[in-house]
């Protein structure tokens, strides 16, 4: 794992939610998860899902014997927050997983196929420029855009998503133009990743 890619801080936190019994129920996925098996930018937040209903008060007192706890946010199956300096998030994600996740230190990691597949689904929505940048990545990485697309279908096949809007997202760069480059570790260049995007989107 590319541990170089996270904060003290962060490093920190994974090493006590790995001891809670309750952290077994969620994976990482989010440009943590990506950026600890890639090491190509610097990720600040923990974002974990699950496939199973949690009870939102028993996660936050455990969280809250860990350290110094802030919530932000707290609604039905989702809870936000800073813990240690560090923001943290814990969803309910419908959305199975599509490989095993690899386990790290007491921390399952989402297989890099899916978030690929929900950095697509962010994307779509409004891609940030971080999302281009991790999926990016994930592509160079070995993989093809049409085959993440495939795996896309196959993990949101409950959904009616326009292949044509997601494949305008791929290449629609307006909101990610107004944010600045992450912290980056390897020498990837925005301007080559929008062309990167542009050229893939054009063979699909």
């Amino acid at each position: 794992m590319f541990t170089e890619a996270v904060p003290g801080a962060l490093k920190s936190n994974l090493e006590l939610l790995s001891k809670e019994k309750f952290i077994k129920e969620f994976y990482l996925a989010g440009g943590t998860s990506v950026a600890l098996q890639l090491g190509h930018r610097v990720s600040y937040d923990l974002d974990f899902f699950t496939p199973k209903t949690f009870n939102e008060e028993r996660i936050i007192q455990n969280l809250s014997d860990l350290g110094n706890l802030k919530i932000d946010q707290r609604t039905e199956q989702t809870i936000l927050g800073i813990l240690n300096n560090v923001k943290v998030s814990f969803f309910f994600y419908r959305y199975s997983l599509l490989f095993n996740p690899l386990v790290w230190q007491g921390i399952r990691l989402a297989d890099l196929r899916d978030v690929a597949c929900m950095k697509i689904d962010a994307v779509q929505s409004r891609g940030t420029k971080r999302d281009f940048i991790d999926l990016y990545a994930i592509i160079k990485n070995g993989y093809t855009l049409e085959e993440l697309l495939e795996l896309f279908k196959k993990k949101y096949k409950r959904v009616r998503y326009n292949e044509i809007h997601i494949r305008k997202s791929l290449i629609y760069f307006v909101d990610a133009e107004k944010e600045k480059m992450p912290k980056m570790l390897k020498s990837f260049e925005w301007r080559e990743i929008k062309k990167f995007f542009i050229s893939e989107v054009k063979k699909l």
